[in-house]
């Protein structure tokens, strides 16, 4: 058996206000379009894990995008690949280099994917500039003062009211959980309704305004896989951690009975 982790991946935190280049929505844009989650999936997770694209966790079939309008946008805006392939700007003693650093824990995983993401960027003229950190001086010298630029990083999604901490922008600085310092009246208040009557919230409104934006690229969702009996038989739900996978044992079944097809109207 095989269910998804609500456990999301992303490269967020494009911090506007670290780097000025991230500003520039159409750089944004070719940062998120380059990344082929279902080729990192293959090749570090050898398939175990589910492309995402959006601050839900749901899971998408991944096209493969043509970068080639965005890169042409870039460089009318100035940008120009010099002998290396890397975009500059400017002449001189002004000059820019399109050059991010990116910031991540030192895992396994996100160590392998922030390699592949660095290799794969620098094919579009992006350099990044790979930033590992122990996971608490991550937390305390990097996501708490937010000092990064992008931060290759990941959160549990437990329940969708949980969006208002990562997403709404009173929750900007520390201890907030909004370290894309994201903000937009339209999603706070679609939050707010969210925190308060979910009923009353529009969650499509909060994905398509997030996903416009771009604060975040979002990569993937692991997946849990355990062995269970071909004879046990039920409907099976995303799981938050491995426990979580007996929450709907209520709802498995090894007997079915007959019923003549008269009594099914």
């Amino acid at each position: 058996m095989e269910q998804q982790v609500n456990y999301l991946a992303y490269l967020d935190s494009f911090n506007q206000n670290k780097q000025e280049i991230l500003k520039d929505t159409s750089i944004r844009a070719l940062i998120q379009d380059s990344i082929q989650r279902e080729k990192l999936i293959n090749e570090i997770f050898a398939g175990y894990a589910y492309p995402i694209n959006n601050p839900l966790g749901t899971i998408y079939q991944e096209e493969n995008k043509d970068t080639s309008a965005l890169e042409e946008k870039i460089e009318k805006a100035g940008w120009q690949k010099n002998d290396q392939g890397i975009y500059t700007k400017g002449s001189g003693d002004t000059v820019k280099i399109l050059s991010l650093d990116l910031s991540t824990p030192n895992t396994e995983d996100l160590i392998e994917l922030a390699q592949k993401i660095k290799t794969g960027l620098r094919e579009k003229g992006i350099q990044i500039n790979i930033r590992i950190f122990d996971e608490a001086d991550l937390h305390q010298k990097v996501i708490r003062p937010r000092d990064y630029e992008i931060l290759l990083f990941g959160y549990m999604l437990e329940k969708d009211t949980d969006l208002y901490a990562f997403w709404h922008s009173s929750q900007k600085n520390d201890p907030g959980l909004n370290i894309g310092l994201y903000s937009n009246s339209i999603v706070d208040k679609e939050l707010e309704k969210l925190r308060k009557d979910k009923s009353t919230a529009n969650l499509t409104i909060i994905e398509n305004e997030i996903n416009k934006d771009i604060p975040a690229v979002f990569i993937y969702s692991p997946a849990f896989t355990y062995l269970l009996p071909e004879k046990i038989k039920g409907e099976h739900i995303s799981i938050i951690e491995k426990q979580d996978r007996y929450s709907d044992i209520e709802n498995w079944y090894i007997y079915t009975r007959t019923v003549w097809n008269i009594f099914l109207k």
